[in-house]
């Protein structure tokens, strides 16, 4: 009697772990489907055109884009000779690379076209200024965070007393 019990927990117990994995399954595949989205929206697709094009252009203006239909950051409206080019530099740029970015000033951004909800962007990998190349994406499109300057510290002289009373 107490084997058959112990048998039929067994069995309800590796049937219920087998529903469990069904269901785990089917959770993570819906988790990665949205996980593609960008800007954390169920509703965004993402369409990725070529990777490695270059493209040079004259900057025509500069903004920062909080939007949830493009990249959010720094971005570039480029002149070129095929049009403008809406160009995606991110939010990790170093300060004295973002100033040198004028009205005007030709350059030469390298990268790959996607198109966010039906709007187009060129998600930048590299800009090079006069001849000053910048990594802006690693290799797998992941923005890369601007080193932060040194900082002098300055220590506090600390008087530490010791006593032998003890």
């Amino acid at each position: 009697m107490k084997s058959r019990r112990l048998l039929l927990a067994i069995v309800c117990l590796l049937g219920s772990e087998g529903i469990l994995a069904v269901a785990a399954t089917a959770q993570s595949r819906d988790a990665a489907v949205r996980s593609t989205s960008f800007g954390g929206t169920s509703a965004s697709k993402r369409e990725t055109s070529t990777a490695g094009t270059a493209i040079v252009g004259t900057i025509d203006e500069k903004l920062v884009t909080a939007s949830t239909n493009s990249p959010r950051g720094l971005h570039l409206l480029l002149r070129t000779h095929q049009g403008v080019v809406d160009a995606s530099l991110g939010s990790y740029l170093a300060s004295d690379v973002k100033e040198s970015l004028a009205v005007g000033l030709q350059v030469t951004i390298t990268g790959a076209t996607q198109s966010f909800n039906g709007q187009s962007c060129f998600l930048v990998h590299e800009l090079t200024i006069g001849g000053r190349q910048i990594a802006i994406r690693n290799e797998k499109g992941f923005l890369i965070h601007a080193p932060k300057p040194a900082v002098a510290r300055v220590r506090q002289n600390q008087t530490v007393i010791h006593s032998d009373n003890q």
